[in-house]
């Protein structure tokens, strides 16, 4: 693996950064107005659908009965899942919290590779293991400002989880990376609009959607969910897992900024420290892998 980023990277880098750290801020926009299984059905199908066309003019890929299948259970862990859990948790949790919760997927990639893979950790990876769980739980501990609720922040670890999961099982697959992002999110999106559907959602809603919650809408499919994942695929492919995630250093305070900015949500000096922690033991825990 190469070291280091070339100049158009970099600027891939920025983007994804951005794009990532806006994600939180567009999502409580969002189910603030639109039920949230009805959204992320949207969401995945449309994304799915326009990440399909660019792969139509730029790959072409076979696959078989097996790859059908395992894209099927990516799409629940990595797409529908985290989907749903992170639209119930990010407003109560505030969208800058959730980056922070979202940040330590790396945490938790390692501990499952440990349990599954009984791979046996360095020193600086324990010790980092350590500070991401007290990191996440120092987020719930009450304040005189604030007291979240313990099940949103169960609800986004889960997520967090479960997206790490998906994200293992799709290392393991022989097909093209670009094809398993569109039919994941395609997938996804059927799914999460039949469950819509059977849970009795209230559509009247939509008549009185606002302009805000349309174009949050429209940023979660176009911007984070065909050129965010997109551009992120191509660092991937470039530069390996271990640059490729650094985007999770920078996409942490561009949330808790936007959030401050633009929903006027409060930043403790707790949630600060609580992301410093959890961003440390990403830090460590991939101290082994670079």
């Amino acid at each position: 693996m190469k070291k280091g980023f070339t100049l158009t990277e970099a600027y891939v880098f920025c983007l994804i950064s951005v794009l990532a750290g806006s994600t939180f801020l567009a999502l409580k926009i969002a189910v603030t107005e639109i039920p949230p299984f009805f959204l992320n059905g949207i969401r995945g199908i449309s994304a799915g659908i326009l990440v399909l066309v660019f792969l139509f003019f730029v790959e072409d890929v076979h696959f078989s009965i097996k790859d059908k299948f395992r894209i099927v259970v990516v799409s629940l862990l990595r797409r529908s899942i985290p989907f749903v859990c992170f639209s119930f948790a990010v407003i109560p949790l505030s969208s800058s919290l959730l980056a922070v919760v979202v940040a330590s997927i790396p945490l938790w990639s390692f501990l499952i590779q440990f349990i599954v893979g009984k791979k046996y950790p360095s020193r600086a990876q324990v010790v980092g293991l350590f500070v991401g769980i007290v990191g996440i739980s120092y987020i719930s501990i009450p304040t005189a400002e604030f007291s979240l609720p313990i099940w949103a922040l169960i609800i986004a670890v889960i997520g967090a989880i479960s997206s790490t999961a998906g994200s293992l099982i799709t290392k393991e697959a022989s097909e093209s990376p670009f094809y398993v992002l569109g039919f994941e999110l395609i997938f996804s999106g059927i799914l999460l609009f039949a469950i819509s559907f059977f849970i009795g959602e209230d559509m009247r809603v939509l008549s009185a959607i606002s302009l805000n919650a349309w174009v949050a809408l429209v940023f979660l499919v176009v911007f984070h969910g065909f050129f965010g994942q997109i551009a992120h695929l191509w660092i991937m492919k470039l530069s390996g897992s271990s640059e490729g995630l650094l985007y999770l250093y920078a996409s942490t305070p561009i949330a808790m900024v936007l959030g401050y900015l633009v929903a006027d949500e409060k930043i403790a000096l707790g949630h600060i420290f609580s992301s410093l922690l959890v961003l440390s033991s990403v830090y460590l825990i991939r101290i082994r892998k670079q």
